[in-house]
């Protein structure tokens, strides 16, 4: 949807450790993610991004992600940060 927006990357996921520590650092490094993702005023006032944000369950999240497919990429730049 922004095609000039340069998304933060996603922490990869190990799912080989499972301890409590493990547990509590992949919430802090998510947490990282999260807070600079919202940093960027196009993610942060969407809707979109909102609503992923508050599901609670799995036929929401469904329902959501056929929604989104749905939607047409912006092929327009409004705004442009160098």
């Amino acid at each position: 949807m922004y095609p000039t927006q340069i998304v933060p990357p996603i922490p990869e996921k190990k799912a080989s450790k499972r301890t409590q520590r493990h547990v509590e650092k992949r919430m802090r490094i998510l947490t990282y993610f999260l807070n600079d993702l919202i940093g960027i005023p196009e993610f942060r006032n969407n809707k979109m991004v909102e609503g992923f944000l508050k599901i609670r369950d799995g036929s929401t999240f469904v329902q959501m992600k056929a929604d989104g497919d749905k939607m047409k990429p912006n092929t327009t730049v409004d705004h442009v940060e160098t």
